[in-house]
């Protein structure tokens, strides 16, 4: 399996997503969840990282100093188990979106391998 697939995985996990079988096409995953049903791949596609940001509320820092992006979420909601905070720092090497999408997914993987 790919890190970006896994990446995916986990994502999709953190918002409840299901996946379908057969579900893998490269790095880009079925899935169902709440109001999406289809591919998705948050890595590829702004859209779906912004179901994620959304969904997950998840906080985007851009840091033009270092030229990083960072993607930070925080349990406000004091859920006891729950990881209190993570944080996804992407080098943006040129591509500001890409590397957006790339935090966003990475932060809302760390909240699914968190996850039972």
């Amino acid at each position: 399996m790919s890190e970006d697939r896994e990446l995916i995985e986990l994502a999709a996990k953190a918002i409840g997503a299901k996946p379908w079988a057969p579900s893998f096409k490269g790095d880009f995953v079925k899935f169902t969840a709440d109001g999406f049903s289809g591919w998705f791949s948050p890595l590829e596609f702004k859209d779906h990282a912004l179901i994620l940001a959304m969904k997950l509320d998840i906080d985007i820092e851009f840091r033009p100093e270092t030229e990083t992006v960072a993607a930070k979420w925080v349990d406000r909601r004091g859920n006891p188990g729950r990881l209190q905070d993570v944080l996804a720092i992407c080098y943006r090497g040129g591509d500001k979106l890409k590397s957006t999408c790339r935090a966003i997914t990475r932060a809302a993987a760390e909240i699914g391998r968190a996850m039972p």
